[in-house]
């Protein structure tokens, strides 16, 4: 669902948290950015697992034959307060 949401809404930054009710965001990221309709779409991981642990499973994914990806644009761990999500989407939105 989230993949299709993506491809008919087309946003300009996707916010996206790993733990989701229907869908795994580790491996949505993933397909987001494998697609090449999606994959030049920045997006902030928001979530209340750990860098680390995300990192983890995306190179296991990459072993077991997926393809390399690259890292999220900003991963933020929650709890986290409005002013450090605003500093990352300013900083995304400018590319810097």
């Amino acid at each position: 669902k989230g993949q299709q949401m993506v491809d008919r809404e087309k946003p300009d930054l996707i916010i996206l948290d790993v733990m989701m009710p229907l869908q795994s965001g580790i491996r949505l990221y993933r397909a987001l950015k494998t697609d090449s309709t999606s994959a030049d779409i920045p997006v902030i991981i928001l979530s209340g697992i750990t860098q680390h642990s995300f990192m983890k499973s995306q190179e296991a994914l990459t072993a077991f034959g997926g393809s390399d990806i690259p890292a999220p644009e900003a991963y933020i761990e929650k709890p986290a307060d409005f002013e450090t999500l605003s500093m990352h989407i300013e900083k995304v939105i400018r590319r810097e």
